[in-house]
């Protein structure tokens, strides 16, 4: 059985909330507990999550999206980290992780002899899933700041270059696969767009709110057997 839930409009609007809500506590540890601290805690998050991901046979929201969680928070730390400690622009850091991303899944094809996520079921497949789903995170922060772009038009820009890969996808024959970790790249720039665009709200509230909202929509997707793994596109 898949151990992915399906990838439907609900995964991407959860994926994206994700990133939405992680805008600001992250931060807010680092500030207050220091760096030391606040990676270790992050990094023993992603350790149970992902151990207890494993462990499951089958997909389980309760397992996966926790895992989720803590990949998208791993991976934005995996960018900010170069930035601040190696002093790399965001804009090399960037490429660098392209490179890594496309290296993974070149790798991934040739272990597993395909890059279908229907066929992510066995702990090796699956284990290049994560990693390439921490790294496309760490590429998706890079990105996000390297292209400086006005906050209201931010939320636009990045919606409409998603809408566009969606495009290309359902009408223009895109690659499954270029399409999806495409738009798991693009969504984190545009979590964090939706986010900066209610901070209005004030930031706490919206974090909140977003978590809040990821918790509900994962359950009621969960319960309705609307996120149950089916057939999807091969590449």
């Amino acid at each position: 059985m898949g151990r992915l839930p399906a990838i439907t409009v609900w995964f991407w609007l959860i994926k994206t909330m994700i990133t939405a809500a992680d805008v600001v506590w992250p931060d807010y540890l680092y500030q207050h507990l220091g760096q030391t601290l606040t990676s270790g805690l992050i990094g023993l998050a992603l350790i149970v999550t992902l151990v207890v991901q494993f462990r499951v046979r089958r997909y389980r929201a309760l397992a996966f999206w926790p895992a989720t969680i803590a990949v998208s928070v791993a991976g934005t730390e995996l960018a900010n980290g170069l930035y601040d400690k190696a002093h790399l622009a965001y804009g090399w850091i960037t490429v660098l992780y392209l490179v890594v991303l496309v290296a993974l899944l070149a790798w991934w094809r040739a272990r597993a002899g395909t890059l279908s996520l229907w066929r992510v079921d066995t702990a090796r497949r699956e284990g290049f899933y994560w990693a390439v789903a921490l790294v496309a995170f760490a590429l998706g922060t890079a990105l996000g700041h390297a292209v400086l772009l006005p906050q209201a038009a931010g939320l636009v820009i990045w919606a409409a270059i998603v809408g566009c890969v969606a495009v290309g996808w359902r009408w223009l024959r895109l690659s499954p696969v270029l399409a999806f970790w495409g738009t798991y790249v693009l969504t984190r720039p545009l979590g964090t767009a939706v986010a900066l665009a209610l901070t209005g709200l004030g930031r706490w509230p919206v974090s909140a709110g977003f978590g809040a909202a990821v918790i509900v929509l994962a359950t009621w997707a969960a319960r309705s057997r609307r996120d149950e793994p089916g057939p999807v596109p091969t590449d």
